[in-house]
This record gives C-alpha cells, sequence and structure tokens, in this order.
C-alpha cells in the first residue's frame, strides 16, 4: 500500500500525482451522473402518477382530479361522487384523466363497469372551465322482432321484421304484407328507439318499386305509398333503413 505522506514532499505533489492516475473529468461525470439520477426520479414520479390506481373516496369533486387513474370501488361512493355524468348513477368503475395540450387542457374519461352497457362518458378542461359530460354509447340491444299491427304479417319466417339499436343507432329489418291501402301504420316502435324528429325513406317493395315508409316521432312506422297503383296486399315491402335517437 502507498504511503502517501511519505512519497509526497506536498499536498500539490499528491494533488498532480492523484491527477496523472484518475480521469481528470471524474468529478464532472459525479455531477453529471447524480443530475441524469434525479431526471430520472423525476420521469419515474410522473410515471408512477399516472399509472397508480387511486381508490377514491365518497364525497370527491371530480373536477379536483389531477392526471391519473382511479377507482370507483362501490355503489355508495359511486352515489356520492360531486360533478359525475348524468346516468352513471351507483355504478362502479373507473376514471381517467390525461393530459390534452401544453397549457393545462385535461381530458376526463368516466367507465362504468356493466355487462349490458357499453358506454362511458368524456369531457375536457379547457381554458379553466371543466366541459359538459358526453356520453359515447355503444350498448347493443340485439334484434327483437318488431310487433305488427293491422293485420300486417311477415312475408316470411326468415324475414321477419325486426329493430335493433347500437348506441344512438336504430335499425329495421325484414319484409312484411297485408298493405292494402295508402298510409298503413304496419308497426310501433319503444319509446327508447324513436326518432326525435320524422324519417322518411324509400324501401324497396314487390315488383322493382319503391315505396315511401315514414317513421314518426310517436313511434309510427307508416307505409305511405308506392311508385305504382293500386296497392295490393299480396305485394310485400322492406322495412329496411337506419336513423340517429338522441
Amino acid at each position: 500500500m502507498i504511503d502517501l505522506e511519505e512519497r509526497f514532499d506536498s499536498i500539490d505533489e499528491m494533488e498532480a500525482f492523484m491527477k496523472r492516475i484518475m480521469p481528470t473529468n471524474i468529478y464532472d461525470d459525479v455531477e453529471l451522473l447524480q443530475s441524469q439520477v434525479a431526471d430520472l426520479q423525476d420521469v419515474t414520479d410522473v410515471i408512477d402518477k399516472r399509472t397508480k390506481w387511486t381508490i377514491l373516496a365518497a364525497d370527491t369533486d371530480l373536477n379536483t382530479l389531477i392526471p391519473g387513474n382511479y377507482i370507483i370501488p362501490n355503489g355508495t361512493v359511486a352515489g356520492t361522487l360531486v360533478n359525475k355524468p348524468d346516468g352513471a348513477s351507483t355504478m362502479t368503475g373507473f376514471i381517467k384523466v390525461v393530459p390534452g395540450g401544453e397549457a393545462g387542457h385535461l381530458m376526463m374519461y368516466y367507465i362504468v363497469c356493466s355487462k349490458y352497457n357499453i358506454k362511458y362518458w368524456q369531457r375536457a378542461y379547457y381554458q379553466t372551465a371543466w366541459g359538459e359530460w358526453d356520453v359515447v354509447d355503444n350498448t347493443d340491444s340485439g334484434w327483437i322482432d318488431l310487433p305488427l299491427v293491422n293485420g300486417i304479417t311477415p312475408y316470411s319466417e326468415a324475414q321477419k321484421p325486426r329493430y335493433r339499436k347500437i348506441g344512438k343507432v336504430v335499425y329495421l329489418s325484414g319484409v312484411l304484407r297485408g298493405v292494402a291501402e295508402r298510409e298503413k301504420t304496419v308497426a310501433t316502435l319503444p319509446v327508447e328507439y324513436r326518432p326525435s324528429m320524422k324519417v322518411m325513406f324509400a324501401v324497396p317493395s314487390v315488383g322493382q318499386i319503391f315505396t315511401k315508409m315514414t317513421v314518426d316521432t310517436n313511434g309510427a312506422v307508416i307505409l305511405n305509398r308506392s311508385s305504382i297503383e293500386p296497392v295490393v296486399a299480396e305485394n310485400w315491402h322492406s322495412i329496411a333503413c337506419s336513423f340517429v335517437v338522441s
């Protein structure tokens, strides 16, 4: 082992020796490493905050949430949340808040846990205020047999009239017969399947003709008139169409 006190006559000689046997920038390297470690820790802290799941407490005001992930643990807590979307009621789920730009803008997503309702709500924080919640609904009702009225019958079992709603879009399908006069109501849709304003369609009918069909705001599905007269009960008419509901 080197006895530095015996080998060197002065501190200056010892420092000169140390500089020869060690890299000249070792102190700079240590300082740079410490700075990089600190920067890495800052990044890690940000990642932790955005990936960590925080369990919400009762009466939490959603307007105060910062970027991150939040769990709605039970129906009791869900029922007390402040500034939640209408329709979320007491369903459990989770909330995600993400940055929406460099000026402090945010996006918030509210997702409920349900095997029947495939929907979520979203809103944005912009210019110092939260906007209104907007629902994104992809719930699928599946096909439902359409009850026919006024003596109208399906054209065949394979083409039974049916209806379906996916999100905000209603679909009608099938072929019917029994229409022997103009302005014939053939069915009535349930309330949640009705358009907010009257919609009209030209639907295919027998013999390469078309029939005007109306779906009214009261749910009435009406075959108005065909491009060829007279109207014959044996003729078939398609009701295939789709429209948006509010």
